[in-house]
Parts: structure tokens; C-alpha cells; sequence
């Protein structure tokens, strides 16, 4: 004999950008039908809020003892607590723009942390070595630079390493 309580509860977790939404489906009692109507229209009216944040614009020069450094990630990892990462790459001139990275262009406003890298992980089974790093370890492994993205004023960031400091870089990634 089979009773009403005896039902299979199966959970459902759609994760959205910041959060996660729960959806209970109770396949064994149809009276549990409208639980999982209610929480599919929650996901599927849910997902059109996933607004992104309200960017600015942030540029900046990458230079080593005067001279451009190209193909360089320059990297802002966001000291706040909801904060959003935002990456660039240097072009030929040392200028870069950043991105957020999983988003539109531009920057959030606050404070970062900033690191500069040229290295590059190659693919040894395709014969590409890895593109070494040029950049002194106090300014990306421990750098200690960080800034503010404002609303209020042009963001230009322009970093001048002195390669002087990577002399005492004798320690390569691997």
C-alpha cells in the first residue's frame, strides 16, 4: 500500500552571478505541482535581473626604465568584499584598457590591488615554452600597489617599474 508522505523530494540549485535559487520538485504528489511552477517562474523571471554593475572608463601605460612594456596582463583584484575583478593587456605602446573579467567593458568604482605579469603558461605537448616573466616580483607575485577607480575624475593608472628591482628576482615561476 502506498502512502501520501511516501514521495521523492528532488532539489534543484541554479546558481546565478551572486546568489542561488531553489527549486523543490515533488514528482510522487501532485499537489506539490504548484511549488514547482512557482519556483520555475521564479528562475525564469530571476534571470533577466542579472544586471551588470555600472562601469567607468580606466586606462593606463605600462613603462620599464622608459621604455613600453607590451604584452603585459595588468590585473585589478577588488579589495572590496562584492567587488569585481577587471584585466587588460598592453599593447605595443605599454597602454592598456581594462575589462571586467567575466563582463562589459570598463571598470567597477573602488579599491584594488594591482599586478602586473608578462608570464605566459605555454603547452609543452604543442611545443609552445612558457614566455617568461619580466616583470620584477614587487610588482605582481608581492606587489603591495593599489589604487582607487573614481567617478568623479579620468582614471589613467601609469606604472613605472624600475628593473633595478628585478635584480633581486632570481626565483622563475615553474
Amino acid at each position: 500500500m502506498k502512502s501520501d508522505s511516501a514521495f521523492v523530494s528532488i532539489r534543484y540549485y541554479f546558481h546565478l552571478s551572486r546568489g542561488a535559487i531553489r527549486v523543490d520538485i515533488f514528482p510522487a504528489n501532485r499537489s506539490s505541482f504548484f511549488p514547482f511552477i512557482l519556483g520555475l517562474f521564479s528562475l525564469l523571471t530571476s534571470a533577466g535581473c542579472n544586471s551588470q554593475p555600472s562601469t567607468v572608463t580606466a586606462t593606463g601605460k605600462v613603462v620599464m626604465d622608459s621604455k613600453p612594456v607590451s604584452n603585459a596582463e595588468v590585473l585589478f583584484e577588488s579589495l572590496e568584499q562584492r567587488g569585481y575583478p577587471a584585466i587588460g593587456m598592453t599593447d605595443s605602446n605599454g597602454t592598456f584598457n581594462l575589462n571586467l573579467v567575466d563582463g562589459p567593458s570598463g571598470v567597477v568604482p573602488g579599491k584594488y590591488h594591482v599586478s602586473i605579469s608578462t608570464f605566459k603558461r605555454g603547452d609543452p605537448k604543442e611545443g609552445i615554452p612558457d614566455t617568461p616573466e619580466m616583470i620584477p616580483v614587487e610588482y605582481n607575485e608581492r606587489s603591495n600597489l593599489e589604487v582607487t577607480v573614481t567617478t568623479e575624475k579620468k582614471n589613467n593608472f601609469d606604472f613605472d617599474i624600475q628593473e633595478q628591482k628585478s635584480k633581486s628576482q632570481t626565483k622563475r615561476r615553474k
